[in-house]
């Protein structure tokens, strides 16, 4: 077993999966299977709807998921399943609706943002050394962009998108001054 499926296992063995609703509506003991399949590179599937229900709506499994998909991305694993793990999160701190029958007195958003912080670093190291591609850089400056919304952490942003000028779509790239030469 790779050390990246270890860490996840052992994040995975925290929960309770069958005792918790999926985004389909079934029981989320097949997405703990499923969450390793995408890290072993055996599946490509995109898990969003998984955990996150129709209407944007996060679910029991959504902050299990995402603790998954953090420990996934500290580990490496292809440029595949990187793209899909960093997609996951961003699906997760997004601006979502929750259930309030499911959180009760809760609140979903704030706890997954909150997960998906403490993985800051790795987000910023994906950035600025883009070894996973573009799309992953492009998600990993969105993360970032939704987790770092404030003084000093924005500034930080900020530093780093012009750092990683190039390596951002254009879309994400600082604006030019035409001023400077």
């Amino acid at each position: 077993m790779t050390i990246h499926v270890e860490l996840m296992r052992l994040e995975i063995d925290r929960y309770d999966w069958a005792e918790m609703q999926c985004g389909c509506q079934r029981s989320a003991e097949h997405l703990a299977a499923d969450l390793l399949a995408l890290a072993q590179g055996t599946e490509d599937m995109d898990l969003t709807d998984h955990v996150v229900a129709p209407g944007e709506i996060l679910v029991e499994a959504s902050l299990p998921a995402l603790a998954v998909a953090l420990a996934a991305i500290a580990c490496g694993g292809s440029e595949q399943a990187r793209d899909r793990f960093f997609h996951l999160v961003l699906c997760l701190i997004g601006d979502n609706g929750h259930a309030f029958d499911l959180f009760e007195g809760r609140k979903p958003v704030e706890e997954c943002r909150a997960l998906a912080r403490t993985g800051l670093w790795m987000f910023y190291s994906e950035v600025l050394e883009g070894r996973s591609g573009p799309n992953v850089v492009a998600c990993a400056f969105d993360i970032l962009s939704i987790l770092e919304h404030d003084g000093d952490s924005q500034d930080r942003v900020l530093r780093v998108q012009a750092a990683a000028a190039e390596r951002l779509p254009w879309d994400l790239r600082p604006p030019h001054n035409p001023f400077e030469l």
